[in-house]
């Protein structure tokens, strides 16, 4: 990832359980700029040893994760955790809660974010997965990757769009769009009741009141 000119290596690995993670591939990290996300079960103990030892740094949550105990699940890595901010967020799968992370790096106003449609990206994706399924089989796996990576590439080109940081806007998560979706049922159901109620009340002979204005006054 390039940051105002700066090259950082963004990773992300996840630890089996029963499994302990690999750190002899992290050597070469060694004095780098790096930030490395990733998941770990059962490793904590090695994890942590190898932190101390290192001199790296964890960017840690501040509540536990784990929806079954205290277990801090998800984590960062980096060379330094300075200005890093992280907030546990209420969903994800029945066992933890997802983390959001803020970074303190700053972009340039004049820099191009790369926008991409998920939805239909991964749509193409389950309408192409029999052919890959198939042809994996009729070629040697080097060959099969080289391939497959080119065409998730070409495909993520084509479902993307560059937009300036003035106007990049980056999709809701999850959370966000059911709240907005709960939002506007409950704004639907009162509008009902309110247009029921302004029927009933045009019906008055003694004050009637006038439904179109009504309307405009209420937003409905």
């Amino acid at each position: 990832m390039e940051v105002a000119h700066t090259d950082i290596l963004l990773g992300a690995i996840y630890v089996p359980p029963q499994t302990l993670p690999p750190i002899e591939l992290f050597k070469v990290f060694k004095g780098k700029e790096f930030f490395l996300f990733g998941a770990a079960n059962t490793s904590g103990v090695a994890i942590s040893n190898w932190i101390k030892e290192s001199g790296f740094e964890g960017i840690f949550p501040s509540t536990a994760i784990s929806k079954r105990s205290d277990a801090v699940i998800d984590f960062a890595v980096g060379h330094s955790a300075e200005d890093w901010t992280t907030e546990v967020v209420d969903i994800g799968t029945s066992d933890h809660c997802q983390i959001l992370y803020s970074s303190p790096f700053l972009t340039e106003k004049h820099v191009d974010f790369r926008k991409t449609n998920w939805t239909i990206f991964t749509f193409f994706l389950k309408c192409v997965f029999q052919y890959w399924n198939a042809f994996v089989y009729n070629i040697d796996e080097p060959a099969f990757f080289i391939l497959f990576s080119k065409f998730l590439k070409v495909l993520w080109d084509r479902v993307s769009t560059y937009e300036t940081v003035l106007k990049y806007r980056p999709p809701w998560p999850p959370y966000l769009v059911s709240l907005a979706k709960q939002v506007n049922s409950m704004r639907q159901e009162h509008a009902k009741i309110a247009m029921t109620a302004l029927e009933e009340y045009s019906k008055d002979i003694l004050l009637p009141v006038n439904v179109d204005k009504t309307k405009i006054m209420l937003y409905i």
